[in-house]
């Protein structure tokens, strides 16, 4: 399922919305936060990709 394209106020208010999350955890100790995405339609339509990546701070 293909999302909306957002406008760029709501994109901005989207990332804002991660990095609050991402604030939040770091102030309870949490020191590697990664940001993670699938693609594919599932196991019973086919192969699903996963991947996770850690970036630094900023």
């Amino acid at each position: 399922m293909a999302r909306k394209k957002l406008t760029d106020e709501e994109e901005i208010e989207r990332v804002k919305a991660m990095y609050e999350i991402e604030n939040r955890l770091r102030e309870k100790g949490y020191k590697f936060i990664a940001g993670v995405d699938e693609a594919g339609r599932g196991p019973l339509a086919g192969p699903v990709f996963a991947a996770a990546v850690f970036l630094p701070v900023g």
